[in-house]
């Protein structure tokens, strides 16, 4: 662009109200031009600058009638078109979720719109599933962090969200978990497979399950009987791939056709499947026998495992075979 000097200016026709309209006008053309930072330009201009304006990836877009949402735009993909813009909403440092409501409606959150903060507070009192967040930008990184009393569990792909909102976790076969009040996750914003993904994950407290009785099986035709009152402890811990669980089960029920095996199905450790064979030992008192040294299995079934005596059948009695132990296992 070729820009007159004030003096030829002043010779154009002369007249005060000439010369004014001619510097709006430069400076206006002025800032239209687009400079250069390192290897990207930043334009300025308005309107919209998806389908209107050329870029390459890594060009930054000024709007000037813009809002706060709208005033920032990245060129993020498509080089030398005019398509590929996103407009950058600067948010808010937090977004804080509060749910009261024990029903799907507030305790299942698909495509969260948390409206671009860093920091996503989970003040939940009931138990809480994220299965996607609003489509972010190019690196973008939040946090979850979970502050009620409620558990908080971020689900992997979950088809309850587009596809471009789902969160890719470490485990992909159960959802991933924080404890309530401890527990914190941080994604970052994959624009090359449009995915947010779990880049930093400590569930802190232990989750506590419901108890289900139908988790609690003998192989064959024997029965393992539970009630509620029988678990003194069942909780369970992922730290990356790996899950803890702990287990001291009191008072059951064995039934049936004595057989060799216990088991303990996914629905008490999250619903995560196990990858591999392990054998551990652990303490069971069979028909109160006395506490003796028996060995946990993980083998064949991915969705459970096994509590085995040193040798022989379990003993059929009702609720006098006791059960202690804890096994660290690696899961998908």
């Amino acid at each position: 662009m070729q820009v007159p000097f004030a003096a030829e200016i002043l010779a154009i026709q002369g007249g005060g109200e000439f010369i004014v309209k001619a510097l709006q006008r430069i400076t206006e053309e002025l800032q239209a031009q687009p400079f250069r930072v390192g290897a990207s330009y930043v334009r300025t201009g308005r309107g919209s600058p998806e389908g209107a304006v050329v870029g390459d990836i890594g060009d930054l877009y000024l709007r000037t009638d813009g809002a706060d949402a709208t005033s920032l735009s990245t060129k993020s993909r498509n080089t030398g078109s005019n398509t590929g813009w996103r407009a950058v909403d600067p948010g808010s440092s937090e977004f804080t979720i509060t749910t009261t409501t024990n029903d799907a409606a507030h305790v299942t959150f698909d495509d969260l719109d948390f409206q671009n903060a860093s920091l996503i507070r989970m003040n939940n009192t009931y138990d809480t599933t994220i299965r996607g967040l609003k489509t972010g930008y190019p690196g973008q990184i939040v946090t979850i962090v979970s502050l009620g009393d409620g558990y908080v569990f971020l689900a992997h792909a979950s088809t309850g969200s587009v596809a471009a909102n789902r969160l890719t976790n470490y485990v992909t076969t159960g959802n991933t978990p924080l404890g309530f009040g401890s527990g914190r996750a941080t994604y970052q914003y994959d624009v090359t497979t449009s995915r947010w993904r779990l880049i930093f994950h400590e569930q802190g407290g232990w989750i506590t399950p419901t108890f289900a009785a139908g988790d609690f099986t003998g192989n064959g035709a024997m029965t393992w009987t539970l009630t509620g009152g029988d678990v003194t402890a069942m909780r369970y811990h992922l730290r990356g791939t790996s899950l803890t669980v702990q287990f001291n089960l009191v008072t059951t029920t064995v039934g049936g056709t004595p057989d060799t095996t216990l088991q303990i199905g996914n629905g008490q450790w999250g619903g995560f499947s196990i990858i591999g064979a392990l054998v551990v030992p652990y303490i069971y008192n069979d028909n109160l026998g006395g506490n003796t040294a028996g060995f946990l299995q993980t083998s064949g079934t991915a969705t459970l495992f096994e509590l085995h005596k040193i040798t022989g059948n379990w003993s059929a009695s009702t609720n006098q075979t006791y059960l202690f132990g804890s096994i660290t296992f690696p899961v998908s």
